[in-house]
């Protein structure tokens, strides 16, 4: 019998097992096979999957090119409205065609055509001619109609048959010829219940039917040599063709049955993976264009702002205060001291931080900024540092204390969410909560994997509050307390974390390297730690007595500073923290990050393809913890009917496009009996996707169970081999059955009216939220114009000409910029260009418009040139870039009147010379 099933086995195979192997040595072989095929086989699908992805970030990219042009024309329309005098109202955005005269334009066409589809089905050549002369006289042709032309394609035909039929003694297509001939036969025939004459068939007739029945297993041999290698075909597109070709040999029925299956079961089991993606050549010529830009160098995108550098020498602060504290001068003197940098200004809260003009962001109360990093005081725009050096400080290790923990105060918005969350998480929906549903609900509201011992400790804390339920189990009141309580999210008080300059982190270094073995501070028991965020929150230096900082309140430092920092990548237990840190709307959350983010030296990234995503989409942590909740009910689900995530996919794509819409969710939902609400169905959908669909990409990677549930889903996979019997019996090593059984029916979707229309409602609110997002980008960027204007115009750059010293040139160099006075020469002469600046062609100075101090202008084939005075870079060589910023005055060209403009433009090395020379 073994050797019969090895046998069978290396048929199949074609690798025999070698003779004189034990039955455990030949099962280790048969696994090692099975495991190289499984890995070969995903190697193949990997290119599949490569390509699906990337079409959903084109489609996603097209998506919103779309969104802005119909945005800008429709602003273009109301432009050209308002000039025309026609009222805005009848454009509206949301309806475009909401106002159209639709029936007074195509009523009377569609009357017709009504009219036409009806005589059709009466087949009456009367009323067709009489409704095609008035489909006419409205407009209606065979190419802007198809009803018009059907009808009059009928009517050809039903007067072609009329003529026919009136002929006398017209003989039928497959009419009798001796009946034909003679009428009097027919009618003594006995009329249409007569018997038939028995018919004859030639023997050539049922040989020719013989031999193309034989023909079916007949291969035909090409000998013929193709000039090109072969297309290779799919599987099911061979299978179909071939059934296609033997189609006349199939009988109705049973064997037509049979077919179906055989194909259906082709079907899904290649699943998604051979899905043939149906582009047209225009889009695979896009494709093609767009990985060509990928591949070049970005070139960095410089926003046109005139970044001011000025006031941004590092402002000194002594040492010694980090172990010292006072009283503000104006506090009251009931008021308990405060640690000196934050009293003085050197340090200030996070929480503060503001670009200017710019709204800030709560964020928590121990995270700082140092003054050199960003000064609030500064005006204008400022380019950003990046978040480096991170100084953990403790002032006095001796008052270090835990910080309250309670129960936060909640919305009802809010208390929603939780409370379907946990209902979600209570499986047998008892309102007791087990160890497994405790573990899975702290693993999803904290990203914590508690030890048995700790489920203990939890269990003894808080289920004598119970009362005479048992000790094992939470109720859901006390659940709801653990998880609001903050019992996990541990933080200290008279501790701080402070963003440094790069400046300051390097002296903070050198001075902890002076003092070592030695107090920081004499008479103060301060201690620092410096972490830098760049290399994952490494800690570079730290004292000797500092004391261990709680993980927690560390990984607050870390993941805020980082989105502080611009950063998109998060893992989920990292936006967790995000969501839960940053107690702010979406809204507020993404116009913080695009106004910081855009003065930062960064390439141009987008964040919607990113994990950072989810920041700007769900409201807070219990949004998370509801989605969590839904994942893992379905997971379980899934589990315990005893089907693969694959599997699972197939039986709910009921549509079979690869992609599960709304009501396909739904259906699912409803089948693995998870009580859900259309909402919560459209927030699953949404929080998973942009579009109201769930790739299988997404479904995979949303419902893959963590490493700690494998053993859950190896043991359906045993469970599965078992039913198959010995034969499908799971290999060695935990490795995937060989048969695994699947199930070919399909979920039925449901709700689909009540789905699209929240669908929509949502699409309507989310548009709604993007236009008030824009208009606050837009006032942000007019009232900055406006501050541009208003400093060239009031400007007298007298405070150049007081910086000025004795035996200097007439121009300001600091560390960064060199600033040029060309404010000071005489109204229609060229004197009074500062020393450094040369003119080349008729330059003259003239005031002009609002300017109040001489401007100089430049006519047609006049220009500039500046020597740079950087004598440290010997005299320029070694700088590779420039960035110019002046402020010129336009005229009025093409419409637009003359303004002030300041015109920021990179300079190349080329450039650079050219200007030099």
């Amino acid at each position: 019998g073994e050797e019969g099933e090895e046998g069978e086995e290396g048929e199949e195979g074609n690798l025999p097992i070698p003779d004189g192997l034990t039955p455990t040595e030949a099962g280790l072989l048969r696994w090692v096979r099975a495991v190289v095929d499984q890995v070969e086989a995903a190697s193949q699908v990997e290119p599949y999957r490569l390509r699906v992805r990337e079409k959903e970030r084109q489609l996603a990219r097209m998506s919103r090119e779309q969104a802005r042009t119909v945005e800008e024309e429709h602003e273009k329309v109301l432009k050209a409205a308002e000039e025309r005098g026609i009222p805005s109202s009848l454009f509206p955005l949301e309806r475009p065609w909401s106002l159209f005269p639709w029936y007074e334009q195509l009523g009377p066409r569609a009357s017709c055509e009504e009219s036409l589809r009806l005589a059709i089905g009466l087949r009456d050549l009367e009323r067709l001619g009489r409704y095609l002369e008035l489909g006419e006289e409205r407009g209606l042709t065979k190419h802007n109609s198809r009803i018009y032309y059907e009808a009059a394609e009928l009517r050809g035909l039903l007067e072609a048959e009329g003529a026919a039929s009136a002929r006398p003694g017209a003989v039928g297509l497959h009419d009798d010829a001796s009946r034909a001939e003679s009428p009097a036969g027919a009618a003594e025939g006995g009329g249409a219940s007569a018997t038939p004459p028995p018919r004859r068939e030639e023997s050539g007739a049922v040989r020719a039917r013989l031999n193309d029945a034989l023909s079916a297993f007949i291969e035909e041999v090409d000998t013929s040599i193709l000039d090109r290698p072969p297309v290779p075909q799919p599987l099911l597109a061979l299978l179909t063709a071939r059934s296609e070709e033997w189609a006349r040999l199939v009988r109705p029925g049973r064997d037509a049955a049979r077919r179906d299956l055989i194909l259906g079961m082709v079907t899904d089991a290649v699943g998604l993976s051979s899905m043939q993606t149906e582009q047209s050549k225009e889009q695979e010529q896009e494709k093609e264009q767009e990985q060509e830009q990928e591949r070049e160098i970005e070139m960095e995108r410089y926003i046109d702002m005139s970044y001011l550098r000025d006031g941004e020498e590092p402002t000194r602060w002594a040492f010694c205060s980090l172990g010292q504290s006072r009283r503000a001068d104006d506090a009251p003197s009931e008021e308990q001291p405060r640690p000196t940098p934050l009293v003085d200004g050197s340090f200030y809260p996070a929480s503060e931080f503001r670009l200017h003009a710019r709204a800030p962001l709560p964020l928590p109360p121990y995270l700082h900024l140092s003054r050199n990093h960003f000064n609030l005081e500064w005006t204008g725009e400022r380019r950003l540092k990046n978040a480096v050096m991170v100084l953990e400080w403790v002032p006095s290790v001796a008052k270090i204390a835990p910080l309250p923990t309670g129960a936060v105060a909640m919305t009802e918005a809010q208390k929603a969410r939780l409370a379907s969350a946990l209902k979600l998480l209570d499986v047998d929906s008892t309102g007791l909560y087990e160890r497994s549903a405790l573990r899975e609900a702290l693993r999803s509201a904290e990203d914590l994997q508690l030890s048995d011992a700790e489920l203990d400790e939890l269990v003894e804390a808080y289920g004598a509050d119970g009362g005479a339920k048992p000790p094992s189990v939470l109720s859901y009141d006390v659940l709801h307390e653990v998880l609001t309580s903050g019992r996990y999210r541990r933080a200290e008080s008279g501790r701080y974390f402070v963003l440094l300059s790069l400046a300051e982190a390097e002296t903070v270094r050198a001075v902890m390297h002076m003092r070592q073995g030695r107090p920081l501070v004499d008479g103060a028991d301060v201690a620092l730690r410096l972490r830098c965020l760049s290399a994952h929150d490494a800690i570079f230096d730290a004292t000797e007595n500092f004391p261990e900082t709680p993980r927690y309140q560390a990984s607050v430092s870390q993941h805020v500073f980082r989105f502080f920092d611009s950063a998109m990548h998060f893992r989920p237990a990292e936006l967790n923290v995000l969501l839960r840190e940053i107690p702010a709307k979406p809204s507020a959350r993404r116009l913080f990050f695009t106004v910081v983010v855009a003065c930062r030296r960064r390439l141009r990234k987008s964040w919607q393809q990113t994990p950072l995503a989810k920041l700007f989409t769900l409201e807070d942590e219990w949004s998370l913890l509801k989605l969590r909740a839904q994942v893992t009910r379905t997971r379980e689900a899934i589990r315990k009917r005893g089907l693969l995530l694959h599997d699972a996919f197939l039986k709910f794509d009921y549509s079979r496009t690869g992609m599960l819409s709304l009501p396909e969710v739904y259906g699912a939902f409803e089948w693995l009996r998870i009580p859900v609400t259309p909402e919560e169905v459209l927030f699953f959908v949404r929080s998973v996707s942009a579009d109201d669909h769930v790739s299988y990409a997404d479904f995979m990677e949303l419902l893959c169970p963590p490493a700690e549930e494998e053993e859950g889903w190896q043991d359906l996979f045993a469970a599965e081999a078992d039913e198959g019997g010995d034969e499908a019996a799971a290999p060695p090593g935990g490795g995937a059955p060989v048969a695994v059984k699947r199930q070919l029916s399909r979920v039925t979707p449901k709700g689909g009216g009540e789905l699209v229309r929240l669908a929509q409602q949502r699409d309507r609110e989310e548009e709604r939220e993007e236009a008030e997002f824009r208009r606050q980008l837009r006032l942000i960027e007019d009232a900055r114009a406006e501050r541009d204007k208003e400093m060239v115009v009031s400007s007298d750059f007298s405070w150049l000409r007081k910086t000025r010293l004795e035996g200097k040139p007439p121009f300001l160099v600091t560390r960064h910029a060199c600033f040029y006075d060309c404010t000071r020469g005489r109204e229609g002469e060229e004197r009074g260009l500062p020393t450094g600046l040369e003119s080349r062609g008729k330059a003259r100075y003239a005031r002009q418009g609002e300017a109040r101090v001489p401007c100089l202008k430049l006519p047609s084939l006049s220009f500039l040139v500046c020597r740079v005075p950087f004598s440290k870079n010997g005299g320029g060589d070694h700088l590779n870039a420039f960035t110019l910023t002046m402020r010129a005055q336009t005229r009025s060209r093409r419409g637009y009147p003359a303004t002030l403009t300041t015109i920021p433009a990179l300079l190349a090395p080329q450039a650079r010379q050219g200007a030099r020379r």
